[in-house]
């Protein structure tokens, strides 16, 4: 598992920083509470993420037939969420997905609507 978070050249290595602190704590046996520089802390309680994916996903039926390609890392992170959150990651890939276009709808229209220009003219 240790091998795939290498960063690329040149490249920025955030999601890598992530996964990385994650694996960390996947494999102590104590609390670590190290952290990533600029990581925001997490609130605990009514907006806490998760807990708002809990309640909303118990009365959404997603009709997941199509495949998403990600990042490895990301792939990483999300196999970690599945497995010791035991979270279903379509559906929460589908849900994140529908929460960022619900808030930037206006920025989705327009490139929408953007018209095509014959790049043979």
């Amino acid at each position: 598992m240790g091998k795939k978070l290498k960063p690329k050249s040149g490249e920025s290595v955030g999601i890598t920083k992530i996964a990385n602190l994650l694996r960390e704590k996947e494999t102590s046996t104590g609390k670590k509470t190290s952290k990533i520089k600029g990581e925001k802390e997490v609130p605990q309680g009514e907006g806490n993420f998760f807990q708002r994916f809990d309640e909303e996903i118990k009365n959404k039926e997603y009709n997941i037939k199509e495949t998403l390609y990600v990042d490895e890392e990301i792939k990483e992170v999300l196999g970690l969420l599945k497995s010791k959150g035991k979270i279903q990651i379509s559906s929460l890939v589908s849900f994140i997905l529908e929460e960022w276009i619900f808030n930037n709808i206006e920025e989705v229209r327009e490139v929408i609507s953007r018209e095509e220009k014959n790049r043979f003219l």
